[in-house]
This record gives C-alpha cells, structure tokens and sequence, in this order.
C-alpha cells in the first residue's frame, strides 16, 4: 500500500488518521474484488466467446493501491505505482521475475510462456510503453482530484507479440470532517492481468503482413501510373510502356496471389479497393485500346480471386 508523506505524517500526529485509512483500505479490498472479477469475465469474453476461439495462458497479474492528499496531490505518486508495473510486466517478459513488487505476481509458467512466445529483450520498450500508455491514460480520464467522488474505469490493449493487458484503475475520493483536517483523501486502486495467446499473435503477425502487401500493392499502382504518364508525354514509346506493364503487372498479381493466401477480413477490402482502382484507371486510360485490353484482363483476372474469398469452395 503506497501512502504520500503527508498522509503518513498526519498518521503520526493522530492515530485516529489511520483508522479512517484502514476503513478506506477495507473498500478498496471490496472494489479490488468486483475489479478482479470483471477482468476474469473481460478475458473469458474476449478468448472464449468468440467464433474461433483463442488459446490463451495467464502471464502476470496484480494490484497496487495508493493513498494521498488532495492538498498534497501529486502526479509523481501515481506514475511511480503505473511504472512499477509496467516495469514488472517488462521484467516478467525477458525472464527476470523474481523480485516483483508486492501484490504483484507472475504465473508459475510465465518463463515457459515467455520461451514460447519468443520474447527478447528487444520488446522492452515496446511492453512498457504499451502499459504506462494505458494505466495513464485511464487517470488522466478522472480528471480533478479535490472533491469527492468515485470513478473507476477498464480497458485492454495488445502490448506486443500476443500479450495483452486487462487493466481496471478505480479511483474514491473520500472526506471526513473528523480526520485529516477535513482534507480529501484521494485513494487509487490498480488491478490488472496480463495474458498471451499465440492465436492473437499470429492475427497480430498476418495484420501486419496484409499492411505490407497492401503498401507493396499501393507503390506498384503509383508506378503504374507513372509509365502511363511517361507514355502520354511521349517521354517512352508505347512498346517501352507495354514491357513495363507487364512487369509490373507481373508483380501485383504476386502481390494478390499473396493477398489472397492469408484468411483476413481485410484481405476482401484490399482486393475490392484494388478492383475500384483498375476499374478508375480503365476509365482514365481507357481511350488506347492497348492499354484498355490490358486493364480488362487484369479485372478479368481479380474477379475469380475475390468471388472465391467471398464465397469459399466448401466442396
């Protein structure tokens, strides 16, 4: 239990301080349950209850508290609990999980999962970052500190190669007028569980490749048009034009056929948005037969591929 300088010396000058504390740390316990509870149902909703069903291994888990006073406020409190645990989910990921904070534990095949999961020293920055963006973030969207209320708020986001943080930041602020001067007392809870699944890091991995296509995809249009535009300027001959057509045409159909490989959501979006392109450039360029011809064949060839994404052959 972290608890601000100012607090713990108004402790020592009123014993009375503490039990209020301790009446606040007992609702804290109360709101750390219900908060370890939903995150249990946040992460069996977001593996299990979904069509396909994601494998999924608990990483790290924990909860910090912090107490302070709304006179003494101070950011620096909470960005020490907010790095601390980023620092251990970091420390968890490349292998150096033995002194972990208090309340803060990792599963007993964490160093398994890690193994498993390729994780390297690389990631660091990237893990830690990923989870002072979040515990930050849900603070900042508290707001004020000195009146009294009760906010809390969950989120979850991917941190890298298939781990992902489920995060519940709560916040009470309390005043008594028979403690601590009539000040607020501002009280934080942070529970977290960090998970891995190796299926959510293979849709992360094909993510990325289908952006790579799809920039690959985007470069290979933008040279197109430029041969067209050499052409049309007479700066080439219509036969130069023609010979690199084919060669470039020759690399976006590897690009689809690559496209077309990988089971993505955003594999049809990507074919149907190439579709709308050919179709705008048959009617742009249309007016040489040569160059149209070619244009349709194209089309001709992506309509097979994108009728089959759509529609598998289950036969």
């Amino acid at each position: 239990m972290g608890k601000s300088k100012s607090i713990e010396q108004q402790i020592k000058e009123d014993k009375r301080n503490q039990e209020f504390l301790d009446e606040l740390q007992k609702k804290l316990q109360e709101d750390s349950a219900a908060a370890v509870a939903e995150i249990d149902a946040r992460v069996q909703e977001f593996y299990e209850d979904r069509p396909e069903k994601w494998d999924h291994s608990p990483f790290i888990l924990g909860e910090q508290t912090d107490y302070q006073l709304s006179s003494s406020w101070s950011l620096a409190n909470l960005s020490e609990i907010v790095n601390k645990v980023a620092d251990a989910v970091m420390g968890t990921v490349i292998g150096k999980d033995t002194k972990l904070p208090e309340g803060i534990e990792a599963d007993p095949d964490a160093n398994d999962v890690a193994e498993v999961g390729g994780f390297t020293k690389d990631m660091r920055l990237m893990v830690a970052t990923n989870c002072f963006n979040l515990l930050s973030g849900i603070l900042n969207s508290f707001g004020a500190t000195n009146s009294v209320m009760i906010k809390q708020a969950s989120q979850n986001v991917p941190i890298g190669q298939g781990l992902r943080i489920f995060a519940h930041v709560a916040m009470r602020n309390t005043k008594n007028k028979s403690f601590f001067h009539e000040q607020v007392v501002n009280s934080y809870m942070f529970v977290f569980q960090v998970v891995y699944s190796l299926d959510e890091f293979k849709q992360q991995a094909e993510q990325t490749l289908v952006a790579q296509y799809e920039r690959t995809l985007n470069a290979l249009n933008i040279a197109s048009e430029r041969v067209y535009n050499e052409f049309v300027s007479a700066n080439i001959t219509i036969e130069q034009y023609m010979d690199t057509s084919d060669r470039l045409e020759l690399r976006t159909k590897e690009v689809i056929n690559k496209i077309n490989s990988i089971n993505s959501d955003a594999v049809v979006t990507i074919m149907l948005k190439q579709l709308q392109w050919l179709r705008t450039q048959k009617i742009e360029f249309g007016h040489n037969s040569k160059i149209r011809d070619r244009i349709e064949a194209m089309i001709d060839n992506m309509l097979p591929q994108i009728h089959s994404t759509l529609i598998p052959d289950t036969a």
